[in-house]
């Protein structure tokens, strides 16, 4: 049960940063597009607060570990064009 809640508030925790990141930038006119400035947020999130490292790891890690299968579709012509 503890690892179900660390995983639900670290999912909240990117998920919370990359719509904040959105947000933000939509609303202020910014040239970085929004996932990116939810990144620095989250980036700045986790140096003030090292605490949420592991959270943020767990909720992650099922995540990248397929980020793989999500570039198949851009890798496979550049393969067999050969």
């Amino acid at each position: 049960m503890v690892e179900l809640r660390q995983w639900i508030t670290g999912a909240i925790l990117v998920l919370g940063c990359y719509y904040l990141g959105t947000w933000l930038s939509s609303s202020t006119g910014l040239p970085l597009p929004g996932a990116l400035t939810g990144l620095l947020i989250l980036l700045a999130v986790l140096f003030i607060a090292p605490k949420a490292e592991p959270l943020v790891a767990r909720a992650a890690s099922p995540l990248l570990s397929h980020m793989s299968v999500s570039y198949t579709h851009l890798t496979l012509p550049t393969i067999y064009s050969v």
